[in-house]
């Protein structure tokens, strides 16, 4: 019984997909993308939620909102008479695999799993050594799953003691 993630991106998800063999994805890519079939999966059992990659509004794009995150959690919730009685296996992706994904990973860790913040994002880390949550979906899933500020506190104190990953910031327009 339990919940088991995998996290990867786009490029990899040919082969990470196979191997990882997903009862449940959840993909996270700009709106203008479609969801990439993953074999063996339904629709019902493939989430695409489809938000650009940025923490706070630009033009002519779209930012993580409530019903992104709302969306995201109501398919988590979807899986918890699964997660208590067999094993679920949910692959977690967007574009590079860093931000979307991980921030996403680590939102349903938290709901899904009795882990502490701090545990269930280092958790996340041990999946995905390159990463840097998207600190907009992980302040809306705070807020969503009534965390208090804990998510958010884990992911600042997580982020002081890290390396921002090569590039990243001028992807992020820092």
């Amino acid at each position: 019984m339990g919940i088991e993630i995998a996290v990867c991106g786009m490029e990899e998800l040919p082969r990470v997909a196979p191997d990882f063999g997903p009862t449940h994805a959840v993909t996270l890519l700009d709106p203008t993308n479609s969801r990439p079939p993953i074999a063996g999966l339904d629709e019902a059992d493939h989430l695409f939620v489809g938000v650009h990659d940025i923490s706070a509004p630009r033009p002519d794009h779209e930012h993580p909102q409530d019903h992104h995150v709302e969306a995201l959690l109501a398919f988590g919730e979807s899986l918890r008479p699964a997660v208590e009685s067999s094993e679920v296996r949910v692959l977690v992706h967007c574009w590079a695999g860093v931000s979307r994904s991980t921030a996403a990973a680590f939102a349903l860790t938290c709901q899904l799993t009795g882990m502490a913040e701090r545990d269930a994002l280092l958790s996340i880390q041990s999946l995905r050594r390159q990463m840097w949550p998207n600190e907009l979906i992980v302040a809306l899933a705070d807020e969503a799953l009534d965390r208090r500020g804990r998510m958010r506190r884990a992911l600042d104190d997580w982020r002081r003691n890290q390396e921002m990953p090569a590039g990243y910031a001028a992807w992020l327009g820092r």
